[in-house]
């Protein structure tokens, strides 16, 4: 077991899942966060199974900060196998109720950030012939009420990951994406309590699963680990849907 993993969003969700899951790959983990009890969380979490880590609290919509960071990787580890962007919010609103700022900040955080990684990490994927895999959603392909700003922003990851592995793959760093469903994380539970019955609308997310169930985090770490490993050597640019089944048969949510 070797070389470096950075997980974006590591903090809570699908990013501290992702972090706990490929530290069984790679002897360092480097978890990014802006909220500082996130971080400690997820490093409470990694220390009590024996996990090397180092923590960074940092504003990836920031490109002076995140470079400053990749510059700390290199010198610190001096490589990157893998690069995971996992930072994400989700603010409900429709087009005429979300305000100017909170359309910023959705596409900032989602997607913009996404770049600034990618921007000064690829230097070190090249070197190492590392793997970047992107956080999206399903509602990149379908929608929901009042998601106009988050379903712009997950729709653009899909297209950046699909552009830059086309661009990265001469290079033989391979870049994908995951697009959890409903997922039992932090974010999700927040946007349930933004509907008028949260625990009616769950169910109804639950009843509208083929598999029966709501996904967990771990459900797609496991596949970003798969993205990140050997036995996907030949999978870039590409997408995969991780929400048991849950838009199968749907054009809307």
């Amino acid at each position: 077991m070797s070389g470096v993993a950075l997980i974006t969003g590591a903090g809570s969700g699908i990013g501290k899942a992702a972090a706990h899951r490929l530290s069984r790959r790679y002897s360092e983990i480097v978890i990014v966060d802006k909220s500082v009890s996130g971080l400690e969380e997820t490093g409470d979490f990694l220390e009590a199974d024996k996990v090397s880590y180092h923590a960074f609290h940092c504003d990836v919509t920031n490109g002076s900060a995140v470079e400053a960071l990749i510059q700390d990787v290199r010198m610190t580890h001096g490589r990157l196998d893998a690069l995971v962007n996992s930072a994400g919010i989700e603010l409900m609103g429709s087009v005429e109720e979300i305000t100017e700022y909170e359309w910023d900040l959705q596409l900032n955080v989602n997607l913009k950030s996404m770049f600034l990684l990618s921007k000064y990490a690829v230097p070190l994927l090249k070197e190492s012939l590392g793997a970047i895999v992107n956080v999206a959603s399903v509602l990149a392909m379908v929608v929901a009420p009042n998601h106009t700003a988050y379903c712009a922003s997950k729709g653009g990851v899909v297209q950046f990951t699909k552009a830059l592995g086309f661009d990265l793959a001469p290079f033989g760093v391979r870049v994908n994406a995951v697009m959890p469903g409903p997922i039992d994380t932090p974010m999700y539970r927040k946007t349930m309590a933004g509907y008028p019955d949260p625990e009616a609308a769950h169910k109804e997310h639950v009843r509208s699963i083929p598999l029966g169930r709501i996904g967990q985090p771990e459900d797609v770490a496991d596949v970003i680990d798969f993205l990140c490993s050997p036995q996907s050597s030949f999978v870039t640019a590409t997408s995969i849907i991780v929400d048991g089944g849950f838009t199968a048969s749907k054009v809307s949510l």
